[in-house]
This record gives structure tokens, sequence and C-alpha cells, in this order.
């Protein structure tokens, strides 16, 4: 049996430039660019993969995207890649574009599969607003509201630990919307990823591995949990796989954005089919960045204290990660590399659980005017895809 962390690599992806130099698409240097009439759309035989970077709401960027690009093709998402990777929200949508109908065809679309997050979004991270009730209603609202978050705010609960959120209401909107199926069920091969607290591994649920070995297959409801137990949002998720027992984390603590990852798994995808490794197709969709930094001067750094300083760092090393895997893609796939990464307006909005109506009204704009800026980048994507017209292999179909 093969062992599902064999492949297992502890890489991360990809970055991004600002919105107004065209190279933000490509990675590198603006004057060394080629403009998209000048780049090839013959990508005939290559692996092609989406993907999907995590950022909890900001999913709602991803989903318009991924819309326009099935208008621009004619075909949904999980027919015109061959493969789809995601990490915590880009995990659930990874899982929702391949859940399959009776007859085999997607049973969502892209805006359908970002209403599992953003029509829960109320019940899955309230606000925690305290306000005295003035009817019945509102009143056992504030009890749900104390319940889920009264101890968490100050780190302590005696049922979730240092968890922001409980996690009843997001369990309960994945089951409903997953219902029975099955990481193996998925139309388009997937890989999910998070992270073993109990071993310090990334964990990639395959549903390649899940089709073809057993003891690897769970409900794409249990994976979906696993992918988005975001430390301090919400608690762990202890799942028993491949017959061991995890103990799982948001792989957002690694690899928020997946795009090498992505290729990695794409070259293993394609010598197993028998394709040509050395040929992928990768489209990568970020979830908003803000760019730049806070900092103006040294002090701004050296004199900050410990707490807003372990803050900065660890968004140093994020973002720094990304940017040397997205600079190393370029450099790999050239003209096969799409990188997606709307530019978020300055200031500390739009986080993981940014769940006001002012908030999410503004991200959906953010992304329906980054689609219409983008459109022929988007065209052109959707040409390079559909001009390869082979039959689509589903997962258990795939030889390991």
């Amino acid at each position: 049996m093969l062992n599902p962390y064999e492949h297992e690599t502890d890489t991360e992806p990809v970055v991004d430039l600002p919105d107004n130099d065209e190279s933000w698409l490509r990675g590198s240097p603006a004057n060394a660019v080629p403009a998209a009439e000048e780049r090839s759309p013959h990508v005939d035989g290559a692996c092609r993969v989406l993907a999907i970077d995590g950022g909890g709401v900001r999913g709602i960027i991803q989903a318009r995207i991924l819309t326009a690009l099935e208008d621009a093709a004619g075909r949904p998402v999980a027919e015109l890649f061959d493969l789809i990777v995601g990490t915590s929200i880009g995990g659930i949508a990874a899982l929702a574009l391949t859940v399959p109908e009776a007859d085999g065809t997607p049973a969502y679309t892209p805006d359908s599969a970002a209403e599992l997050l953003t029509g829960h979004k109320d019940t899955i991270f309230p606000t925690g607003n305290l306000a005295v009730p003035h009817s019945i209603t509102e009143a056992r609202k504030l009890a749900s509201t104390v319940t889920r978050t009264g101890l968490a705010a100050t780190g302590r609960h005696r049922d979730r630990g240092n968890a922001r959120y409980s996690p009843e209401p997001l369990e309960e909107a994945l089951e409903d919307f997953f219902g029975d199926a099955m990481l193996s069920d998925a139309i388009t091969p997937v890989v999910v990823t998070a992270f073993d607290a109990l071993t310090d591994m990334p964990v990639h649920f395959r549903s390649t591995f899940a089709a073809n070995l057993a003891g690897c297959d769970l409900p794409m409801a249990t994976v979906a949990r696993a992918a988005t137990a975001a430390p301090t949002f919400f608690p762990p998720a202890d799942v028993e796989w491949a017959g061991r027992h995890t103990v799982l984390l948001d792989a957002g603590v690694y690899a928020n954005d997946v795009s090498l990852l992505a290729y990695t798994e794409a070259r293993m995808h394609a010598a197993a089919q028998g394709q040509d490794s050395d040929e992928i197709l990768l489209v990568s969709l970020g979830s908003g960045r803000q760019y730049g930094s806070p900092d103006n001067e040294i002090n701004d750094v050296s004199r900050r204290h410990w707490v807003g300083l372990a803050d900065r760092l660890m968004k140093a090393a994020e973002v720094g990660q990304q940017e040397t895997h997205h600079r190393l893609l370029n450099d790999l796939l050239g003209e096969r590399y799409w990188r997606f990464q709307p530019m978020l307006p300055d200031g500390d909005g739009f986080g993981t659980d940014a769940a006001s109506d002012e908030e999410f009204s503004d991200l959906v704009s953010i992304a329906d005017q980054f689609v219409l800026d983008h459109a022929s980048q988007i065209n052109q994507i959707a040409d390079q895809l559909v001009s390869q017209d082979r039959q689509h292999i589903r997962p258990a179909e795939v030889s390991r």
C-alpha cells in the first residue's frame, strides 16, 4: 500500500505584484513581460491544474473569477482542469466544484459553491454583538453569541480551547452542502491540504488515493472541516485517516497559497497518466492581498512590542515565501502560468472572518471590478484550456 505521506512536501506557493502593472499576472519585472497577444495559446497536451488559495470569506473573489472563466469557456470548471488543488476555503471550493450529480455532471457552480461559506457567514462567524435584546428572537441570538464567543474571547473555553468560534455551525453547513459525497466521488481529481499537529507533517487528501487505496477515503464534509480548522478560529479536526489518528489544522499555517504544491502534484498526476510531466498549465487564484507595509522606518520594526512583531514576522514569512515561489513558477512555466491576485485597500479589514454585510459587499465589488479589468486575460486562459479537448479522466480511473 502506498503511504499517503510518501510524496508530501512542506514547500508552499506563489505570489503577485500590484494591480496597476500587468506583471502581477506573470510575476516577473514589467519590462520582461510579453503582451497578452504575444503569448502562445498552444498548450495542447499540457496537464491543466487549478490552484485555489485560502482566505475565509474572501473566497468570494475566487468564485467570481471562476464564474467568469466558466462563462468564457462555456464549460464547468471541473471539465476545464485535470487537477484542482486547494487549501482552506480553496480546499472547500476544490471539493465543491467536483461534487457529482447522479448523471456525473457537477452539482455546483462557483457561485453556488461560494454560498456554502458566504451564505452562512453570520452563523459561522458570529459578530459577538452583546446589545440589550428587545425581543425573544434577539435574546436567543444573544444567548447563542455568548455560547459561541464569550469564553473564547478570553482565550479559554471548556469545549474548544483557544478557538474563537464553535465548529458546529460550520460542520452543519458542510454536512448539508456535501451530503453523502465522498472524496473518491470527485468528478475531477482534487488535492486538499491540511497539517497534522501530532506529527508536524503536511497532509494531502488526494481523491486518487481515496479511490484506489484502502483507508484513504473520507466524506468530503470531513475533509473540508479539516481543511478549514484555522488555529484560533476553529478547533482542530480529530480524524482517523490512512490507518492513523490525526489532529488536523488548516494548511494555511504552511501553505495558504498552494501554487507550487499544485505544480508538483500536477507533475505526479501527469506522470501517472503517461503524460509529459514537464508540460503543465497552471492557473492560480489568490483571495486578495494588501500590498506594501505600514512600516516607514527602522524604528517601526526594531521597537515594536513582541506581540506586534510576531504578527509582522508571520506576515513577512507568508508573503516572502509566496513571492519566492511565484518567481520560481514564473521561471519554470512562463506563458503556461497565470496568477490572479486582486489588490485590497489598505487597512485592517477583510480578515478571514470579515462577516459584516458592508465588508462582504465591498469584496464582491472588488472581485467584479477585477474580473472586468482582466476580461481579456480570462478569455485567453479559457482559449488555452478548451484547446485541449481530450477525454476527462475521473480519479478512480487514474492508475497509481
